[in-house]
């Protein structure tokens, strides 16, 4: 269980879960955030559009 295999907190670099075959970098995931049980306590994510001039419109 190397410390690769696991996916860190994106605030304190906590391990969050593990993740030996590196599935979601090789998955659909276009960004991903996560924040371990002790940061989620204090901390919230939100989800927002990005500014028109920056969004990718395929």
């Amino acid at each position: 269980m190397a410390l690769s295999d696991y996916y860190l907190c994106d605030l304190c670099g906590c391990k969050t879960f593990y993740d030996p075959e590196g599935a979601y970098e090789e998955s659909f995931v276009g960004d991903m955030v996560v924040l371990c049980v002790d940061c989620a306590k204090t901390h919230e994510i939100k989800i927002e559009p990005k500014p028109t001039e920056v969004r990718n419109e395929d």
